[in-house]
């Protein structure tokens, strides 16, 4: 075999070992899903529990961004009105919701390795794409039967 030939099967083992390296990568990458709150939108305090519950069983499954259109100082009394211990993504005029996609509280985005999904409010559709995307069960009674769609971002 010629040193060309040696040094081009070097390059194509190289770039498989690297395909599948990142295939390895992408196939045990936890999802990202994001899911948008206003504030003072009935729906959202309404799916709270859900929310607490989605929180609770994806833990360590996935990446959950929950952004609220409330300043940092703000947060504190949030998390009280909401009877939360966990954090929200601070977003007192919407402008990250928005630019996401987001036109409405409870609107919501799944990013995993099949793609982006957006889902127009939190239901059953939803949770079942969560569930398939971060491979856990999710069958809590607290979770809604019917789509829960909120107020204007």
């Amino acid at each position: 075999m010629s040193l060309h030939n040696q040094g081009m099967n070097r390059v194509a083992a190289t770039s498989i070992l690297a395909i599948i390296a990142t295939a390895q990568g992408l196939a045990g990458s936890k999802p990202t899903i994001s899911i948008f709150l206003k504030e003072s939108c009935p729906h959202t305090m309404k799916a709270m529990p859900a929310i607490r519950q989605l929180v609770h069983d994806l833990k360590g499954k996935a990446t959950l961004n929950l952004y609220l259109d409330v300043n940092d100082k703000e947060m504190g009394d949030a998390k009280k009105k909401f009877g939360v211990k966990f954090s929200f993504l601070a977003d007192p005029d919407a402008t990250k919701m928005r630019a996401q996609g987001g036109k409405h509280s409870l609107d919501a985005i799944i990013q995993s390795r099949s793609g982006i999904l957006t889902f127009d409010g939190f239901g059953p559709k939803f949770l079942a794409e969560v569930s398939r995307a971060a491979g856990v069960k999710l069958s809590s009674k607290v979770y809604p039967a019917k789509r829960i769609s909120g107020c204007g971002l």
